[in-house]
């Protein structure tokens, strides 16, 4: 697994890439949502974080959210919905990555994941 030294005003934070929850952009910004519930804000574009991450443990849902795979507990293709099972939040699922998406956690749930589809 990847390590990453993000630097901030307030000094820098380590982290393996295990412990990113998920990365939502906000124009050339993004917040980095960590498993111990801390936040942090970085002047990085989330383009800059699909290119660094391992490929198939996060996946971009839509314009402004990439998400690790592991913090997903319910993929509802129906509603185009994707629920996290570290705080049940609902994220909305583009029309464009539908099928990557789709495609991407069915490889995952055949690892048995433990993921829910409906």
């Amino acid at each position: 697994m990847k390590e990453f030294v993000f630097k901030t005003g307030q000094g820098s934070r380590s982290c393996n890439e295990k412990e990113i929850i998920k990365v939502i952009s906000n124009s050339n910004y993004c917040k980095i949502y960590f498993a111990d519930s801390s936040t942090l804000v970085i002047a990085k574009v989330l383009k800059w974080f699909e290119t660094e991450v391992t490929q198939g443990l996060f996946i971009r849902i839509n314009h402004s959210v990439l998400i690790n795979i592991n913090y997903i507990g319910l993929v509802n293709l129906k509603e185009k919905t994707i629920t996290s099972n570290f705080n049940n939040e609902i994220f909305t699922i583009s029309k464009r990555r539908i099928s990557l998406i789709k495609e991407s956690c069915l490889l995952h749930a055949d690892n048995n994941s433990g993921k829910a589809f409906s």
